[in-house]
């Protein structure tokens, strides 16, 4: 060592610093091979690293605010489709239709009730109904307004009023014909398998589906045996018929209105030529 360090010292300033500048620059590339290098990779893939957590972590919290969102959207959608569903009589209740009974019972009574056939829409249901009110004027106009008012969606279509002779008083009397609606749940229903024709179709083909119960005090024999052969035959048509039990009903109706015209009630008349509009959607009542 001492003999190198020697000769060392006698050569001359220019080639010591050669021989410096070389074992600088072994010492240099041994510790980039060595050290740097390694360490250098390692930095860029740590880095890589840090960068995708973080990426994780913004688009996490991204999605969880997301979620948030579709969360409250969804609360607020089904507290309004539950308000607009209150407004429909359910499908799978099935005496949900009798709760217009019970709603004129509590202002009068309910002499008939009498319902058509359903006409199926999309997403619901229009069913409807014909019912002959017995009390007073001012009742049945209370009625009314607090039915515009209900929650339930209800179309009048028609109102007939009258006085009937009861027992040597006059009776203030009136037949309603309206739409109810029905909503149609996600489960099949009986009512969900009928066809989907349109309402002035329906009554076509129903000679005349608001017809009450009450029939005229006057008949004869014959009438009156015509007549209790049709509602026994409309009472023993299933509610799913085919085209061929309903055109044979429709004639058996057809011969028994020759005798008895469904239009009358107790002394006051529906119109005869009154046409039915096409029921596009569905609408309050109006006073």
């Amino acid at each position: 060592m001492e003999e190198i360090i020697g000769k060392v010292k006698n050569f001359s300033p220019r080639e010591q610093k050669i021989i410096s500048a070389a074992v600088l620059l072994l010492i240099f590339v041994l510790f980039y091979q060595f050290l740097w290098k390694n360490q250098w990779s390692r930095f860029n893939e740590i880095s890589a690293q840090v960068e995708n957590l973080e990426n994780t972590i913004k688009h996490g919290s991204f999605r969880e605010i997301k979620v948030m969102e579709l969360k409250s959207e969804l609360e607020y959608l089904q507290k309004k489709y539950r308000l607009i569903s209150d407004k429909f009589i359910s499908s799978s209740d099935k005496g949900a239709v009798l709760e217009i009974v019970d709603f004129f019972e509590r202002y009068g009574v309910v002499s008939s009730f009498q319902p058509g056939e359903v006409v199926k829409r999309k997403g619901y249901n229009i069913l409807p109904v014909s019912i002959v009110y017995e009390g007073s004027y001012e009742s049945l106009l209370e009625a009314l307004k607090k039915l515009e008012s209900g929650k339930r969606i209800v179309d009048i279509k028609n109102i007939k009023m009258g006085y009937k002779d009861s027992g040597g008083s006059l009776v203030f009397t009136a037949e309603l014909k309206m739409y109810l609606y029905q909503l149609i749940d996600k489960q099949p229903s009986a009512l969900s398998k009928f066809n989907g024709e349109g309402v002035e179709m329906s009554w076509k083909r129903d000679a005349y589906p608001f017809r009450p119960k009450t029939k005229p005090s006057v008949q004869s024999q014959g009438e009156k045996e015509e007549t209790e052969k049709r509602d026994l035959s409309s009472e023993s048509k299933p509610s799913l018929s085919n085209n061929t039990s309903s055109t044979s009903n429709q004639s058996q109706e057809k011969q028994a209105e020759q005798k008895v015209s469904p239009n009358k009630h107790e002394g006051y008349n529906f119109p005869q030529n009154t046409k039915e509009k096409n029921h596009e959607g569905y609408s309050f009542p109006t006073s």
